[in-house]
């Protein structure tokens, strides 16, 4: 029997114990942002601790729902991105699938991430690990109800 050819996108990340880099290798349309939360002030008012860009990986595609994928000849592995950053205590890395990045803008997810940064800083462990299911939560229903609209003309996706 001949066996079943697969191939997948990656993207995989390492914290480096010296310096705090954060490093990521990708290779198709999988994502991650390195979020830091700073002071920001908003015209209506008010201050927020708004999670800005510091990282954020770039789709990988052939052309549109094709995205460059590893196989088991690793053909394309030498397409991969690096790139890296260095991490700082307080900082959000969010990960995340085509599902989520096709469907909900960047600014999106940093309102999602803004809404809940006193919690995901919480000095309780098990609160701040609350905190990011939460998040995660909210992230993959928002991309679902919007995934979910896909064939409502004029609906605005990535």
């Amino acid at each position: 029997e001949a066996p079943v050819a697969g191939s997948s996108t990656l993207l995989v990340g390492q914290l480096e114990p010296e310096g705090a880099t954060l490093r990521l290798l990708n290779i198709g349309d999988c994502g991650a942002m390195l979020l830091r939360p700073a002071a920001r002030r908003f015209r209506a008012g008010g201050t927020v601790a708004w999670p800005r860009v510091v990282l954020r990986t770039a789709e990988q595609t052939h052309y549109f729902n094709c995205p460059y994928q590893l196989d088991g000849e690793m053909e394309q592995a030498a397409d991969a991105d690096e790139v890296r950053a260095t991490a700082r205590v307080g900082d959000v890395l969010l990960v995340a699938t085509d599902g989520v990045l096709d469907n909900l803008f960047d600014s999106a997810l940093q309102m999602e991430v803004a809404r809940r940064v006193p919690q995901l800083q919480a000095a309780d462990e098990a609160a701040a690990r609350e905190a990011v299911d939460a998040l995660a939560a909210a992230i993959g229903e928002a991309a679902a109800a919007t995934g979910a609209r896909e064939d409502e003309e004029g609906l605005p996706t990535p």
